[in-house]
């Protein structure tokens, strides 16, 4: 009986690492979809988009921080801010091929090529 009782101990210590580490999971992409919708808020856009991003590192909303910081970087229209545009583009279709945002990179990369040409 009693190594009944310490399974069940056990089993439920392990149930609530779960459910904290879940919790803690959720609050981590609920705050980085926050930062990156008061960041296209921001009166300085660009650095508030940098720090989303960087706060939404490895949640859903870093690659669509990204996308946003790029077309953030592209439309200020600047040579430097269209260089960091094709660093966060490319780099962001290389971390994420196959997310919603990679066609669109692509196409702003396409876009970025005609500035030299």
């Amino acid at each position: 009986m009693n190594r009944w009782i310490q399974a069940a101990v056990g089993l439920a210590v392990l149930a609530m690492i779960g459910v904290l580490i879940s919790e803690t999971r959720t609050a981590a992409v609920n705050d980085a979809w926050s930062a990156l919708a008061l960041a296209r808020m921001n009166e300085d856009p660009i650095p508030a988009l940098e720090s989303a991003r960087e706060a939404a590192d490895g949640t859903s909303a870093e690659p669509w921080a990204s996308f946003e910081l790029a077309m953030m970087l592209y439309d200020d229209g600047g040579s430097e801010e269209r260089q960091r545009a094709e660093q966060v583009a490319q780099a962001t279709i290389t971390e994420h091929p196959d997310h919603a945002v990679a066609p669109l990179l692509q196409k702003l990369l396409t876009a970025l090529k005609t500035y030299d040409s």
